[in-house]
């Protein structure tokens, strides 16, 4: 019996594409597959027309967050008057005056 979290089975990289392109293949759109295949050939790049429309599944720009604290740090420097703009400080460093931020 194997442990958690270990491969149960060895899967080969072109088995493991077939999977992933039964998976994915809905998911692509065409429009997204033309652009990463023209941009692909632009580069000389080697990819199999399944491994793009993987990858055009999986791009999905609209999914991605931008973690809620990115700008607190940068913004925090700016209040607390540090250098110049875009200085950040570190999470509870005090500011000049010696108030935690």
């Amino acid at each position: 019996m194997s442990k958690p979290g270990e491969p149960t089975e060895q899967v080969g990289p072109d088995e493991q594409i077939k999977i992933f392109l039964d998976v994915y293949r809905d998911a692509a759109q065409p429009a997204v597959v033309a652009r990463l295949t023209a941009r692909v050939r632009e580069l000389s790049l080697t990819f199999t027309e399944d491994e793009l429309v993987i990858l055009a599944a999986l791009d999905t720009p609209a999914r991605v967050r931008v973690p809620q604290h990115a700008g607190l740090l940068q913004q925090r420097s700016r209040l607390a008057g540090y250098g110049r703009d875009g200085d950040a400080a570190a999470p509870r460093v005090g500011d000049r005056t010696g108030a935690l931020l």
